[in-house]
């Protein structure tokens, strides 16, 4: 697996249409409710319409792309995520994050993350982005996945907050990543073994986790600096936990279907091969 960046915005777009026509002869995936969003980004959004998306929010800083290589799906560069950075001063500002589902999946967003870090003098208080976030995603749930600075809510595939005794309540343990530009779990181990799945994986499909394939979690973070009264920084992701555990639970199994292939192919090609003489 060789994992890069890709900058410039004329290549992308080639790749990204290569991606569609591919896309369009995979099967459907479903997508988060429409109503949740993260500063107009969803899950479920196509990879044309959120790298256009990225370039029309800020049009200054060109969207960047994690790229990653898997011999096993394809011998091209594939993109695994979408970044629209900070800007020319690192640490201070705004970067939105789109997790970008790999083949043979149609290559659609299923996690969205947006970073703020506030420069001194522009820090909003912490209980009005507090407020702020409870106005848009309603009253944080469950309580036990609230501490000091977090926030989490867990929400059904129409939107709905989940309520105690659902089985979606305990959802928010699931939630892993982030997985972005240079940051991706190893496509490649030496061997993939379906009966031993990697530790992404191993998260994603135990018993426990069924319930949580239709579920859609969001987690906030805010940090405060020296006047614990005003925020230094926010963080916010939305994932769609049953988008995020097909598309993985498909590149693997793809994964492993051809390295299958490849060890039926070696072995009959040995048997082919003359013994010796003894």
């Amino acid at each position: 697996m060789r994992i890069g960046l890709i900058r410039s915005g004329a290549v992308f777009l080639a790749v990204v249409a290569a991606m569609v026509v591919s896309a369009q002869r995979a099967a459907p995936q479903g997508a988060a409710a429409p109503m949740l969003d993260i500063a107009g980004f969803r899950p479920g959004m196509g990879l044309r319409e959120a790298y256009n998306a990225l370039k029309a929010y800020n049009p200054k800083v060109p969207p960047q792309a994690g790229e990653v290589v898997v011999p096993e799906i394809s011998d091209k560069k594939l993109p695994y995520a979408l970044l629209l950075p900070e800007g020319p001063t690192p640490g201070v500002g705004e970067k939105i994050q789109l997790e970008i589902a790999l083949p043979p999946n149609q290559q659609v967003v299923w996690r969205v993350s947006r970073d703020m870090n506030f420069s001194r003098g522009s820090e909003p208080t912490v209980a009005s982005l507090a407020a702020a976030l409870r106005q848009k995603y309603g009253q944080e749930n469950p309580p036990e996945a609230q501490t000091i600075g977090n926030f989490s809510w867990i929400f059904d595939q129409r939107g709905q907050l989940a309520t105690p005794g659902s089985p979606l309540f305990n959802c928010w343990r699931f939630s892993s990543g982030p997985y972005g530009p240079g940051n991706l779990p190893n496509l490649n181990p030496p061997r993939y073994d379906p009966n031993a799945p990697p530790p992404l994986l191993q998260k994603l499909l135990p018993p426990a986790f069924a319930p949580c394939r239709s579920a859609i979690a969001v987690h906030a973070f805010i940090g405060t600096g020296a006047d614990p009264r005003l925020a230094g920084v926010m963080r916010v992701s939305l994932t769609d936990l049953g988008l995020e555990s097909r598309t993985w639970q498909a590149t693997y199994e793809q994964i492993a279907k051809v390295q299958g292939q490849q060890d039926k192919q070696n072995i009959e090609k040995a048997q082919q091969r003359p013994v010796p003489k003894l």
